[in-house]
């Protein structure tokens, strides 16, 4: 009998024992659960506040701008340039993309973009159509204006330079400058232009409406496509004198398309400024010193602005940053520019 009750008194502390363990081993279980379960809720709100958030005035600190650039192209070398140096004056850093003027590459700068989510973006369509673009920058809550070329909606603030205007004032200079020269010889009108790109399209149109004023009935030649770029230029160019020996006056609608043209015209030993005359848009240096050499067939030189523009383009953008919200537009006016305005055109547009 006292056996019997041992051997119960052990299984009775054995039990208690196993029970004191199984407890331990439940509370031990619940308190990492109930650990882990912060740790994830402390995550999800983190991300969340992150994905949610609307940016201050300031953009929450946020100094990184953004500028979607051509950077082969003078004119835009020279808007770069005063943009970065007035940004890093307020202690931006400015990144620079250029998408080579290819949709699907601009489509995936915008997507980079978003991701990194900058406190602002000034923003360079070539073509009209880029709205939706500027929509997602927009939808994504990021601060953006444009500059260059308008869009088709009046959404953002809007820098521009005036490209049927300028074209005018180049026609009007082209044609004063050739009724000074050859006066018994009719002009005739030969472009290379781009017309996948709006603006180029206007800046033709413009050469040839200011050019009328003086010659109602000038003869144009139809347009070849040197697609902005001078080696591309120098081929449509040749195709162009080839196929209309007797065009004489020729506007090209960029810097870069003047001067392939000028490479034309020596190629094909007709650089002869008694007989030919070209007009560029841009006002670059590569332009403006081949027009002071004499005997340039470079006559006349629409000059744009590019230190202006990259100066109230960056003041647009400070200005949206800090809150200033809706459309507002700001035009650059392009102005004539000769051999003897050259050197201080250059030094205030186009400084080195």
């Amino acid at each position: 009998m006292k056996n019997v009750k041992k051997i119960l008194a052990w299984a009775l502390v054995l039990v208690l024992a196993f029970s004191l363990v199984a407890c331990g081993s439940n509370s031990s279980n619940a308190k990492t659960s109930d650990t882990a379960a912060r740790t994830t809720t402390g995550e999800t709100k983190s991300s969340d506040t992150t994905a949610t958030t609307e940016p201050a005035a300031d953009n929450l600190g946020n100094k990184e701008l953004i500028m979607t650039v051509i950077i082969t192209d003078p004119f835009f070398l020279s808007i770069e340039k005063k943009f970065k140096e007035l940004a890093e004056k307020d202690g931006y850093h400015v990144t620079f993309m250029d998408p080579n003027i290819k949709n699907d590459a601009l489509q995936k700068m915008i997507e980079d973009i978003i991701v990194k989510k900058p406190a602002g973006v000034a923003f360079a369509p070539w073509d009209d159509s880029h709205i939706n673009m500027v929509k997602q920058l927009l939808d994504a809550g990021i601060t953006t204006v444009t500059y260059n070329v308008p869009l088709t909606e009046d959404l953002i603030p809007t820098i521009l330079n005036g490209d049927y205007e300028g074209g005018v004032v180049g026609g009007e200079a082209a044609s004063t400058q050739w009724k000074k020269d050859n006066p018994s010889t009719e002009p005739i009108i030969g472009i290379v232009g781009q017309p996948q790109i709006g603006a180029n399209v206007k800046r033709a149109n413009g050469f040839i409406d200011g050019f009328k004023k003086l010659y109602p009935d000038v003869k144009v030649k139809p347009i070849a496509d040197g697609k902005g770029d001078r080696a591309k230029t120098l081929a449509a160019a040749s195709d162009l004198i080839q196929a209309n020996p007797d065009i004489n006056c020729f506007f090209g609608i960029n810097d870069n398309t003047a001067m392939g043209i000028v490479d034309a015209l020596k190629e094909q030993n007709k650089a002869d400024s008694t007989k030919y005359s070209v007009t560029g848009f841009g006002g670059s240096t590569p332009v403006l010193d081949e027009m002071k050499k004499p005997g340039s067939v470079i006559k006349t030189e629409v000059g744009q602005q590019p230190t202006t523009m990259g100066e109230l383009t960056y003041k647009a953008l400070l200005d949206a940053i800090k809150g200033e919200k809706g459309y507002k537009l700001t035009v650059v006016p392009a102005v004539n520019v000769t051999a003897a305005e050259a050197d201080k055109f250059l030094e205030t547009q186009y400084p080195k």
